[in-house]
């Protein structure tokens, strides 16, 4: 008995001596968001499915992939890239207006004809709380 207490005195002592510790990482801002955004949220098939198992809608969403211009052109495996780029950043959007699932109705290319983003793909699709 008075190891115990000896032993929470030390931890409580411990405890409170650590309250101005800062922790500090290498992650960006967004990588908790991606992770949830890969693993966390609910993909519909179709919004008569999502409406049928009771989700509720919460609004539109979409992601942008964007290449800048490049003279030399681009590789392949970056404008394959592109699409699941765009709907990972839908995902995050998703998240942004607090929904937990979602459906992706549509992808295309689009360009805002700068250089800045020559080459992309646009995700459109709809945010529910399920």
């Amino acid at each position: 008995m008075k190891t115990q207490i000896i032993f929470s005195v030390v931890t409580l002592l411990g405890l409170t001596s650590c309250s101005n510790v800062t922790f500090h990482t290498n992650l960006d801002g967004n990588y908790i968001a991606r992770e949830v955004a890969s693993n966390d949220l609910y993909q519909f098939p179709t919004g008569q499915a999502a409406n049928e198992s009771g989700a509720s809608l919460l609004g539109a969403v979409n992601g942008l992939s964007c290449l800048p211009y490049r003279r030399d052109g681009y590789k392949k495996y970056e404008v394959s890239q592109l699409k699941g780029l765009a709907i990972e950043d839908l995902k995050l959007e998703v998240l942004r207006i607090g929904a937990n699932a979602y459906i992706v109705e549509q992808c295309r290319t689009y360009s805002d004809g700068s250089n800045q983003c020559s080459k992309g793909i646009q995700c459109i699709g709809q945010a529910y709380d399920y």
